[in-house]
């Protein structure tokens, strides 16, 4: 192996394991993250699902049925929310290379809703996982 394929190598597993490190040491504090089995049976229970896609992604994958579709992942007003600060919410974006949802459920959790999770896989996680959507 030559030293630049070497180099190559060792930089791709430098970065391969700081993705790992960074996605299994979320903070303690933050939202619960849900597999989409886990999601469906929280929102066939009453929880409500928070769409932070843009526009494209919705036209393209739909959103969740129900789900609150915010005007911006990071900027939202709280009243976009449900007032009842208990309600469970389940927020996503894309799918799992995507930090919408994650960033929006972390604002919600300091906004003191206190029952708080993040999908993931996303709407692409949802959809492979032959859940229901609807149009945007």
């Amino acid at each position: 192996m030559t030293r630049v394929s070497c180099a190559m190598t060792n930089l791709f597993l430098a970065v391969l394991l700081l993705g790992v490190y960074a996605c299994n040491n979320a903070p303690a504090d933050g939202p619960a993250v849900v597999t989409v089995t886990e999601a469906a049976t929280l929102l066939a229970s009453g929880a409500i699902a928070c769409d932070a896609n843009n526009d494209d992604v919705r036209g393209e994958f739909g959103v969740i049925p129900g789900a609150i579709r915010l005007s911006s992942y990071t900027e939202y007003a709280t009243s976009e929310l449900p007032t009842d600060k208990t309600t469970q919410l389940i927020f996503y974006c894309s799918n799992e290379l995507c930090s919408a949802g994650s960033k929006a459920a972390l604002k919600a959790s300091n906004d003191g809703y206190d029952s708080v999770f993040v999908l993931a896989a996303g709407i692409k996680g949802w959809v492979e996982g032959k859940q229901p959507t609807d149009e945007s």
